[in-house]
């Protein structure tokens, strides 16, 4: 029972990451795969919401990847600048919002 109270006490907390928990617990390379998965999963998000209508999500996806220059990378990466202590989530929630609607 103690052994089980000290790993629960000791294992990191689940939860959404900020910008500043992730550029300091993630290299470049996992932080691009990081905010592409937050992508998809509003992309899907958009797509059950909207009764399986592919628009919503087709937008979320082609603004984010529709680009071979990372537009909109970079244009998060600005956005997290500004935010360092929101949530990665929440901050491009409100990117594909701007960008797609709701």
């Amino acid at each position: 029972m103690g052994i089980t109270a000290t790993l629960s006490l000791a294992a990191p907390q689940a939860g959404a990451l900020t910008v500043e928990d992730m550029r300091e617990s993630m290299p470049p390379e996992e932080r691009v795969a990081y905010v592409s998965g937050v992508v998809e999963g509003l992309a899907f998000g958009r797509w059950i919401e909207n009764d399986r209508d592919q628009a919503g999500m087709d937008c979320i996806l082609e603004w984010y990847y529709g680009d071979s220059e990372f537009s909109a990378y970079s244009t998060a990466l600005d956005f997290f600048d500004q935010h360092p202590d929101q949530h990665i989530g929440t901050l491009m929630y409100a990117l594909i919002r701007e960008e797609c609607g709701e």
